[in-house]
């Protein structure tokens, strides 16, 4: 899918050994790869620590993005401040704090601070 599209594929060198089976290690993963660079462009009403890196067509509003924090291509992210942590393509996260939190594609998180990993097509609503 990812190819059909037009990504790139290739390698790179690691210094260890990463078990992206576990949701803490994704996340460290996660941190490693971005302490080589952050990859954004500013934003009005959104404030970035970095490393991050925000795909180009993620929406950003009024939130606080970072460190080391991942957000994918088409996510939506509004009034949430979201740290060490992934947020998937297509994903929509609104008024939340997130940290050490991973969002899969397409997942959708509204409400108040929690800690948590949700997979693809999930749909979390906090009250």
């Amino acid at each position: 899918m990812m190819i059909d599209r037009g990504e790139r594929r290739g390698t790179f060198p690691v210094e260890g050994w990463y078990d992206c089976g576990k949701p803490k290690t994704v996340l460290s993963t996660n941190k490693a790869r971005l302490e080589e660079g952050s990859t954004y462009r500013p934003r009005e009403g959104v404030i970035i620590a970095e490393p991050v890196f925000i795909a180009p067509t993620a929406v950003l509003c009024n939130c606080v993005i970072g460190p080391n924090t991942t957000v994918g291509d088409g996510a939506e992210i509004s009034e949430s401040v979201i740290r060490d942590s992934i947020v998937g393509a297509e994903s929509r996260v609104s008024k939340v704090l997130l940290e050490n939190s991973i969002i899969g594609n397409t997942a959708v998180v509204r409400g108040s601070y929690k800690r948590f990993n949700v997979g693809d097509a999930s749909e979390l609503e906090f009250y």
